[in-house]
This record gives C-alpha cells, sequence and structure tokens, in this order.
C-alpha cells in the first residue's frame, strides 16, 4: 500500500473504534436507545446507555467508571450525549459505509426487562473484562 492509502485506512480504523462503546466493544447508535453514547461528566470518557444502566445498579445513583475509577454523581438518564461521535456517526451514515453502523439490537431490547445483562468482550479486550471483574470483586464483596 502507498502511504495515503494507508493513511486513509487507519484513520478509518480509528475512527470505526471511537464508534465503538469501551465495555462492550457494541457500536454506538444516534437511534437505537441502548447503543447511544454517553458522555461520564468525572472524567470525559463515553459509553454506551446500556453499559452506564448496568454499572449504575451495582452503585446506584453513581457509575464508577472502571477504566479510570473515577465516579460519576449522576443517574443514567441524567447523563449527556457525546456530540462529537453523534456526528461521526451521522457522517459515517451518510458515506454508507455499512461495516461500520450499529447491528441491530432489538432482541437485546425485548429481552431487557427478563433477563439480565452481561457484559462480553472481544478477545483483544479480555484484559479489560479482567479489570472490570477484579474491581468489582474487590468492591462489591
Amino acid at each position: 500500500m502507498n502511504g495515503n492509502v494507508k493513511e486513509s485506512f487507519k484513520n478509518s480504523a480509528n475512527k470505526q473504534e471511537s464508534l465503538k462503546c469501551n465495555i462492550c466493544c457494541k457500536l454506538y447508535s444516534d437511534t437505537i436507545s441502548s447503543c447511544i453514547n454517553q458522555i461520564l461528566t468525572e472524567c470525559g470518557h463515553t459509553l454506551c446507555h446500556s453499559c452506564a444502566e448496568t454499572l449504575q445498579k451495582r452503585s446506584p445513583g453513581q457509575i464508577d467508571n472502571p477504566f479510570d475509577r473515577k465516579t460519576t454523581k449522576v443517574k443514567v438518564e441524567k447523563l449527556h450525549k457525546n456530540f462529537a461521535i453523534i456526528n461521526l456517526i451521522r457522517e459515517n451514515s451518510d458515506d454508507e459505509k455499512p461495516a461500520m453502523r450499529a447491528p441491530d439490537h432489538g432482541t437485546s431490547l425485548r429481552k431487557k426487562h427478563g433477563a439480565s445483562q452481561t457484559l462480553r468482550a472481544e478477545p483483544s479486550n479480555e484484559s479489560l473484562l479482567s479489570d472490570v471483574n477484579s474491581y468489582r470483586f474487590i468492591h462489591f464483596t
């Protein structure tokens, strides 16, 4: 690959990674409620609505960020959207790149009230999941 193609590919890959929740690895969406991005006001990290709800169930009234251990003392409903990411999603949608669009999470939404949700990680994020599980063990047992 020549330099321009490599740089374009690298930028595209970085853009796609910035459109994913770093906890569950699902793509953010500006239309699917469980995948809408939420910004933690204490530290500036962004995660999906579903993961924010899961973290808040462990500590009602606050969200303990598994990345930097900072606590945002606000209910999930009061978190703001990260509009920079929403703009990237919309740009991506305009570019017609189906590989980067958010998948349909309708099944998980239907199960939301009847089944407990667990966080899953791709193999590349196993160490992060291990850190999150260790954090939960230390702070919740």
